[in-house]
């Protein structure tokens, strides 16, 4: 007798969108437990790589004649200017495309605060060229911001790392 009760048609779909949604999610969460036990497995061999040179690296060298600094009452442009050439003798080097785990991988985790150090300088001098640009622009100086706006364009190809983080760096 039970089995002659017909069974509304929404509670099937209804199992079975239950049933798949259970499966999707069992399916997402062991991708992602794989994930994540991939990253700290990576991360573990990252932390216990050894220190590689990194004297040959590709420092960004920008020389101070290449930035117009011209004579102004400006204190914003000035500002901008001395900040500028406070920053233009640090190493700078352009890593923000790579991972700290890729770092640590490719030059050692000893070198680790140096590479980090070389990133925040490089950051900080674009940072500093682009205001400068924009107080030239905003003080009327044309010639002066796209010269600054052009070394700006330049300065990737001019300090680029190719870093391949499964081999060796050197």
């Amino acid at each position: 007798m039970i089995f002659n009760i017909p069974v509304p048609i929404f509670l099937i779909i209804f199992a079975i969108a239950g049933a798949w949604i259970l499966y999707q999610r069992t399916k997402s969460d062991k991708l992602e437990r794989r994930e994540t036990e991939r990253f700290w497995d990576r991360e573990e061999q990252a932390n216990h790589t050894r220190s590689k040179d990194i004297s040959d690296l590709p420092l960004l060298k920008v020389n101070s004649s290449e930035i117009p600094l011209p004579q102004t009452e400006d204190a914003n442009i000035n500002h901008y200017q001395a900040l500028v050439m406070k920053l233009i003798d640090r190493p700078m080097l352009d890593l923000s495309k790579y991972t700290n785990t890729d770092l640590k991988l490719s030059y050692g985790v000893g070198n680790f605060k140096t590479l980090c150090d070389f990133d925040e300088n490089f950051f900080s001098f674009t940072k500093s060229l682009k205001n400068l640009a924009k107080a030239y622009r905003t003080a009327d100086m044309p010639k002066e911001a796209e010269t600054v706006e052009k070394l700006l364009l330049d300065l990737p190809n001019r300090c680029a790392v190719d870093i391949d983080p499964d081999t060796d760096a050197n």
